[in-house]
């Protein structure tokens, strides 16, 4: 597998991840986008390419707050396809060790709380839960029509 890391700006990047969100009901596109657009510069990422395949099959995307030691993981997406054959513990490690290199010490990630296979497979690196909360329309939140999204935030210190 090779790591790709993406650049946020170019609009063939863009769209392979809009492609792949879409193709694999990643949260609903509605909300998928409104979140995806309001990245900002702090944002880093990679994607993950197949050497068999010769495609992307997945991407990671995560922000770093240096000033207050900590990362917040915010998309984690394999392909249905490639999912249960480590793609996602690839990213996931890559991702660590990038946080790491930084010399960052808290580590978030937000989990749909009915979502118990990624919140399990996020423990398996060290993640626990912190603290449940809801997602809902206000005026400086994201706008999510119709319905609220209950999450769990993850919490993991690091061991430097």
């Amino acid at each position: 597998m090779d790591f790709i890391p993406i650049n946020f700006t170019n609009k063939l990047h863009n769209n392979i991840i809009y492609n792949l969100a879409y193709k694999n009901n990643f949260y609903s596109n509605e909300i998928f986008y409104l979140l995806y657009e309001n990245l900002d510069n702090n944002c880093y990422g990679y994607f993950v390419k197949s050497y068999s395949y010769k495609k992307i099959i997945g991407f990671i995307i995560y922000d770093i707050d240096k000033l207050q030691f900590k990362s917040h993981l915010l998309f984690l997406l394999v392909d249905s396809i490639y999912q249960n054959k480590g793609v996602g513990t690839k990213l996931v490690q890559k991702y660590i060790e990038d946080i790491e290199h930084h010399f960052l010490h808290i580590h978030y990630a937000e989990v749909d709380i009915k979502n118990d296979t990624l919140t399990k497979f996020y423990s398996k690196f060290g993640f626990s839960k912190y603290y449940s909360f809801i997602i809902c329309s206000n005026n400086n939140l994201i706008y999510i029509p119709k319905k609220s999204l209950f999450h769990i935030l993850l919490h993991k210190k690091s061991s430097l």
